[in-house]
């Protein structure tokens, strides 16, 4: 099981690392939000978000199923440190949830389970 996704060139796009880190599951729901430099310092401006094509289309806090998410996260970005030029992401499976993780910079897509047995 992946726990967190990370690239080689340190470039990507948000379907390919979430294809990734379902490993082989059924990505059931997609949710886009603001996220980053994009609410952090001034909610009215999308820092950094200008390289990311589409951004302004992408229709922020509504579930999507795959097949309608699939127009919104194709665009490349790149991954290294430096501001997050990708809109934010939750995502689910059938037995994972998967988020959008950004630490110092550097981003990746990282998977919880979606139901942990209680012990």
């Amino acid at each position: 099981m992946q726990e967190e996704s990370w690239t080689v060139d340190g470039y990507t796009n948000l379907a390919e690392e979430l294809e990734y880190m379902a490993d082989g599951e059924h990505i059931e729901k997609v949710v886009l939000y603001r996220a980053g430099l994009a609410i952090s310092c001034d909610p009215s401006k999308d820092y950094g978000m200008d390289r990311y094509k589409g951004y302004a289309d992408i229709p922020f806090g509504e579930p999507l199923t795959w097949e309608e998410a699939l127009p919104h996260i194709q665009s490349k970005f790149y991954t290294g440190y430096g501001t997050q030029e990708c809109p934010g992401v939750a995502a689910w499976t059938r037995n994972k949830v998967l988020y959008l993780h950004e630490y110092d910079g550097s981003t990746c897509i990282r998977s919880v389970p979606r139901n942990p047995p209680r012990k």
